[in-house]
């Protein structure tokens, strides 16, 4: 340096600034994955939200709320699935209602079976499935309802029966308490 410069050298400035990137970049991470986990853990507490008024539903009526066939309207008063209105003031709404994603109470012994063409054959399900199922915009090309990215059992004679995803009633999805990262991205 010439003489008593009180100026920074370019390498310095230099320095300065790679350490400044590589700070914020840690920020931005970890800002990020604070977002997916805060998602996850509202999606759980939603979930056992609307568990604990359907248990208290079937404690007060000895059976689950109704479900009804896909593509038809389910019975509903202001959001709610029909019998759950009593024990819920609103459905809760997911974190990813940006993104079309919605909750959706599937009991699946009310529903009919199928034939092994996936045509309805007029008898009751076999399959004693009670479910909250977070169902995403995109649709089963073949069908009009949502497609499952997150599930969880309320009840089941069979836990692939609640994951199966090759019914009419398009199953599926992801059991939210096996997600490993417990981080939940609303893009994916």
């Amino acid at each position: 340096m010439r003489g008593s410069s009180k100026s920074f050298t370019l390498i310095e400035i230099l320095v300065v600034v790679a350490i400044i990137g590589i700070l914020s970049t840690f920020v931005f991470v970890n800002v990020t994955n604070a977002k997916a986990r805060a998602n996850y853990n509202k999606i759980v507490v939603d979930i056992e939200t609307i568990k604990s008024a359907a248990g208290l539903y079937y404690n007060a009526n000895d059976s689950w709320p109704y479900d009804a066939l896909p593509g038809e309207t389910e019975p509903r008063e202001s959001g709610i699935p029909k019998g759950l209105h009593n024990y819920l003031l609103d459905m809760p709404v997911t974190p990813c209602v940006a993104n079309g994603w919605i909750y959706d109470w599937d009991n699946w012994k009310d529903l009919p079976d199928l034939n092994s063409d996936g045509s309805i054959n007029g008898s009751k399900s076999s399959y004693d499935t009670i479910r909250v199922t977070v169902r995403d915009n995109d649709t089963i090309p073949t069908e009009t309802i949502r497609t499952s990215k997150y599930y969880s059992c309320v009840t089941s004679d069979s836990l692939d029966h609640c994951a199966e995803s090759d019914r009419l009633w398009a199953g599926g999805g992801i059991d939210i308490a096996t997600v490993p990262s417990k981080a939940v991205r609303c893009n994916n």
